[in-house]
């Protein structure tokens, strides 16, 4: 093939991949497209003809998995929020605080969303962890920092005034 090298390399989220059968399926399903690109250098359509027969070649020799074009994993999301609309009752998850109730709304009525807070894997609300090393440390010393920038930055801006009067 014109001394052309192709590579492939597998990444599997641990979000998703959370235990040993969810792992043998995605890692079967990932090494079918890594037999499509290494060996027939064929990656487009992703879960096409040419993918399709390494998947088929596969379920022959692991009959127990089952090797899919997509999951139905039910994935865990510790961060929770719901739509306000009694209505709606729409749900969010994901895997961090990451969504400013204050900018964004419900995706499917447009109604604010609520946080429900962070839960643990048996859908219990989780406890509040305590801060500890260098979180701690600016928690501790935040507010006198701030307070010393501050009246440094008052300082220079009275300084800049006084030269430019």
């Amino acid at each position: 093939m014109g001394g052309r090298t192709y590579t492939a390399r597998v990444e599997l989220s641990i979000k998703v991949v959370d235990g040993l059968p969810k792992l043998k399926r995605t890692l079967c399903h990932e090494l079918c497209h890594v037999a499509a690109w290494l060996l027939d250098h064929c990656a487009r359509p992703p879960h096409g003809n040419v993918w399709r027969g390494w998947a088929d070649r596969a379920q022959r020799a692991y009959p127990e998995l089952e090797i899919t074009t997509c999951h139905s994993y039910d994935i865990f999301f510790p961060h929770r929020w719901q739509c306000t609309n009694a209505e709606c009752g729409a749900t969010l998850g994901r895997h961090s605080n990451s969504i400013d109730v204050n900018r964004k709304v419900c995706g499917r009525c447009r109604a604010p969303l609520e946080y429900l807070g962070r839960f643990q894997a048996d859908n219990t609300p989780a406890k509040p962890r305590e801060a500890t090393g260098f979180s701690l440390f600016v928690k501790q010393h935040f507010a006198a920092g701030h307070e010393a920038a501050l009246a440094a930055v008052g300082r220079a801006a009275e300084g800049h005034c006084g030269c430019v009067y």
